[in-house]
């Protein structure tokens, strides 16, 4: 009888950077008295860079299509069963 092989799954392979890694850089800036923009990552690298300044307003600000829809729909009556 011949026995059953399990094939090795390849998963994404080692993360380049770790959630803790960035945390780390972000809380360093902020404790240097720093106003934190963002975080850039590059994919490829895993390097990631912390961006200090002011956040950009209208990046955060910007309008979603659907909020009109939903707000439109949210006053409508409730339909009948």
């Amino acid at each position: 009888m011949r026995r059953r092989v399990k094939q090795k799954r390849h998963g994404r392979g080692p993360s380049k950077f770790k959630k803790s890694d960035v945390m780390r850089a972000v809380r360093a800036a902020v404790a240097a008295g720093l106003s934190v923009a963002g975080v850039d990552v590059d994919p490829n690298s895993g390097k990631f860079r912390v961006v200090v300044g002011e956040p950009d307003r209208a990046s955060t600000t910007t309008n979603n299509p659907w909020d009109e829809v939903l707000t439109v729909n949210a006053t409508d009556t409730k339909r009948a069963s």
